[in-house]
């Protein structure tokens, strides 16, 4: 696991995970693009939120891809797929 600051504390994120939510406009021809232009592949999809959960599979980090997206008016905004437990 890998970890990412949040304010004072630490919190683990899968490597090679990432959350892209898509703005509502996006159509699935634009998905697929910019899956080839990242080399992402699609995990699961949370349809009524339009959130993608992706593998990247070209060996990039987290923080390079979500840097990527940035680029993208299409991407409302991507995440690491933070790990959560429940006590």
């Amino acid at each position: 696991p890998k970890f990412a600051p949040i304010g004072n504390d630490c919190v683990v994120y899968i490597p090679g995970e990432i959350l892209i939510k898509f703005k509502a406009v996006t159509d699935l021809q634009t998905i697929k693009t910019l899956h080839k232009r990242l080399d992402l592949t699609t995990i699961k999809v949370v349809p009524k939120l339009n959130i993608y959960r992706m593998k990247i599979e070209n060996g990039s980090s987290v923080e390079e891809v979500m840097k990527r997206l940035q680029e993208f008016l299409e991407v409302e905004y991507s995440e690491p797929n933070y790990r959560v437990d429940f006590q």
